[in-house]
């Protein structure tokens, strides 16, 4: 008996101690970049809360996530300080979107807005670019933005970055559909584990290792349910995008989009690329269609696909030619302008 309990107790220890040597090790080197989940969390955790658009960076504020400086300015945002009242002569783009725009785990001057920035500076054109972005914005959180402090930026061209998840709904923020319905959803299609679980997977690399690896349910299927027309995310999603197209309009702006896909052929992507085609082709919103670099070297890591320095000088490329010639277009010609690759 005495033996059994000793060769039990033998294994738990040692068990224990393989578990505290991957949990050092993992947070040591981080050979797939683990870390994004902590760091994402505490990034969310500083966000000032907003009853109209959900959150926002907190103004001139400096902080490090990632390893990364972030500096905001006192718009909230990570962007160079904006004059007001706009200068004469000059032109500004508004960039909405949300952790693509926002720059996630990229150096602030490696950014495809600070590229876009540097392009038009270079070309001898007297063009502002202002990144309002915040991560996990969605559709209706940058439309509430837009109409809340956006417009008062006195923007001549907005730029709509629209991701695949940019359907999944807040738990704060105005909406269009019953925030009820929206949250039943989620509640239907995400991912449920034990409570205890979700608390050890905030605190341990090993845990939130074993979760991404093993336990991490395939959400390009959840994210597909909440597109089915009649989803109270995607009707939401909609109502959103036609909201920004009439506040733009009536203000005399133009709008612009983006559709950012990966190269994978998931039912998700097709059906997130055709649910908003069609939105914005009956809303008539000219659009580019944007395709994300699948190779290591363009992207933060393993488990953090956003891009890195490379990733967004490739961003840059795709972008560039079709702002510029949106905003040298005449007004008749945006209202038409099509652009699909």
């Amino acid at each position: 008996m005495n033996t059994a309990i000793r060769a039990a107790g033998f294994a738990v220890y040692t068990g224990l101690a393989v578990v505290l040597l991957m949990e050092i090790f993992l947070r040591v080197f981080d050979p797939v970049g683990i870390a994004y989940y902590f760091e994402t969390d505490r990034y969310f955790r500083a966000m000032q809360p907003n009853d109209a658009f959900a959150y926002i960076h907190a103004a001139n504020d400096t902080s490090t996530y990632q390893g990364v400086r972030v500096v905001t300015n006192g718009e909230g945002l990570r962007s160079p300080a904006i004059e007001r009242p706009k200068p004469a002569g000059r032109r500004r783009i508004l960039l909405l979107g949300d952790s693509l725009v926002f720059g996630w785990g990229a150096p602030q001057d490696s950014l495809f807005a600070a590229h876009l920035q540097r392009a038009f500076s270079a070309r001898g054109e007297d063009v502002e670019i202002i990144a309002a972005g915040t991560g996990s914005w969605n559709t209706r959180t940058e439309f509430e933005y837009l109409q809340a402090r956006g417009l008062a930026l006195e923007p001549d061209f907005v730029g709509l970055v629209i991701l695949p998840n940019d359907v999944m709904p807040k738990r704060t923020g105005a909406t269009t559909v019953p925030r009820d319905s929206l949250l039943a959803q989620n509640r239907r299609t995400g991912p449920t584990h034990p409570r205890w679980w979700k608390s050890l997977v905030r605190v341990s690399h090993v845990a939130a290792t074993v979760q991404h690896i093993a336990l991490q349910p395939d959400t390009r299927e959840t994210l597909a349910a909440h597109y089915d027309e009649n989803a109270p995310s995607w009707r939401d999603a909609k109502s959103a995008l036609a909201q920004m197209a009439a506040l733009t309009k009536q203000a005399g702006v133009p709008l612009l989009a983006f559709l950012y896909m990966t190269d994978d052929d998931s039912r998700y992507q097709a059906v997130f690329r055709e649910r908003y085609e069609s939105a914005l082709r009956a809303l008539q919103i000219p659009f580019a269609v944007l395709h994300r670099s699948e190779t290591p070297d363009t992207r933060n890591s393993y488990v953090d696909r956003h891009p890195n320095a490379r990733g967004h000088r490739a961003l840059f490329d795709q972008i560039d030619p079709h702002l510029r010639e949106f905003i040298h277009a005449p007004r008749t010609a945006q209202d038409s302008l099509e652009r699909v690759r």
